[in-house]
């Protein structure tokens, strides 16, 4: 079973900017996707990039739940780690710090 962010493989990172919007990055190359796209970004496999979208999918969500209440949700983090089994996603983690207060 995946740590869940304890001591992740790769560090995986995504940050919601308050925009409606994501930035993720990726620690073993220090390289950020974002609104602007992705340039030079060959680092990010497949699996990362699954990984990362849907981790920005979810606070994408949060997010707009969170200005529909008026809540400022902006910073809030979800970092990111995933199992493969024979080149298959067999788990993917997920663990979400939010800003204080919310």
């Amino acid at each position: 079973m995946s740590s869940c962010c304890q001591k992740p493989a790769r560090k995986l990172e995504g940050v919601y900017d308050r925009n409606i919007h994501t930035v993720a990055s990726h620690s073993g190359v220090e390289q950020k996707l974002g609104r602007a796209g992705c340039c030079g970004s060959a680092e990010f496999n497949p699996f990362d990039l699954f990984a990362l979208s849907l981790a920005s999918c979810m606070l994408t969500v949060m997010g707009q739940a969170a200005q529909a209440r008026a809540l400022d949700m902006g910073g809030a983090k979800a970092c990111v780690d995933y199992e493969l089994a024979d080149y298959r996603v067999k788990s993917v983690c997920i663990k979400f710090t939010m800003p204080c207060p919310l």
